[in-house]
């Protein structure tokens, strides 16, 4: 997952760039609201990773709403998360279909955004290929529906992950499938923070968590385009000479609705 970026700036300028508000939320089916927030890093920044903290947002007021009703997120610890602070929400259940509206308000500014849960599409089997004593490959098959649709796939290792970490080449645009019946085999995605995890097989032994989204198109361009930057080297960590996409007015990042499937796979 994301944390911290930078935006573009003319690199034959002096002028310092302001730091921006970066937001990674979502809604999936049948759970809370979830909102981390996080300050850029100006690229004329030298970024050190023990003043890390202080790119945190934690006095914000985040609130969601779904049209009829509206709720204020509260904050809470998640450890071994960056950043390890999320907004959280209680009341407002996310539904296929629902359109639901994030406003954020922060030291005089405002940002919103608008997302949709689109239809569900369900795991039909998980599969696990060994690769030596301590490796596994993940195997993953669905049914794409003939309607329009993106994907995302993302992986938790239990007792390891505290959230779900979205799989290498696992932002799907369903143009790319040659049949119906989609099978693909999945790559642990690369962590950066706050040890860099390049691995992209899974540990044997464990049990891991497999998690089949599906999302609007805004929001698969944001994902993709963070995709992308990883396959090309870059930490999103970390100051970068571009921007991702955004569906955040007056800020950058994601507010996602997700559709959703889990399984659960033992990695014998």
């Amino acid at each position: 997952m994301f944390s911290f970026y930078s935006c573009q700036e003319d690199t034959n300028s002096t002028k310092v760039s302001e730091s921006k508000l970066i937001v990674e939320g979502w809604i999936e089916e049948n759970g809370v609201a979830n909102v981390i927030l996080s300050k850029s890093i100006p690229t004329n920044t030298n970024f050190n990773q023990n003043n890390i903290d202080k790119y945190f947002i934690r006095a914000a007021k985040v609130t969601v709403s779904d049209g009829i009703n509206a709720e204020i997120l509260h904050l809470k610890m998640v450890n071994g998360y960056i950043p390890p602070f999320i907004y959280t929400g209680e009341n407002i259940i996310g539904k296929k279909g629902f359109t639901y509206t994030l406003t954020i308000e922060f030291n005089g500014k405002e940002l919103r955004a608008e997302t949709t849960i689109p239809e569900s599409v369900s795991i039909k089997e998980l599969a696990i290929e060994k690769i030596d004593d301590f490796k596994r490959k993940i195997g993953i098959a669905f049914i794409d529906p003939d309607s329009k649709n993106y994907y995302q796939i993302a992986t938790k290792i239990v007792g390891k992950d505290s959230l779900f970490i979205p799989t290498l080449y696992g932002t799907i645009d369903d143009e790319t499938f040659t049949t119906k019946n989609v099978k693909l085999n999945l790559l642990k995605g690369i962590q950066f923070y706050p040890v860099e995890n390049t691995e992209t097989y899974f540990p044997s032994g464990k049990i891991v968590e497999v998690k089949l989204r599906t999302l609007e198109k805004k929001s698969y361009e944001f994902w993709n385009s963070w995709q992308n930057d990883i396959l090309n080297g870059q930490n999103p960590l970390f100051p970068a000479t571009f921007n991702l996409k955004s569906n955040i007015k007056g800020g950058l990042g994601i507010w996602a609705g997700y559709g959703a499937d889990t399984k659960v796979i033992k990695m014998k």
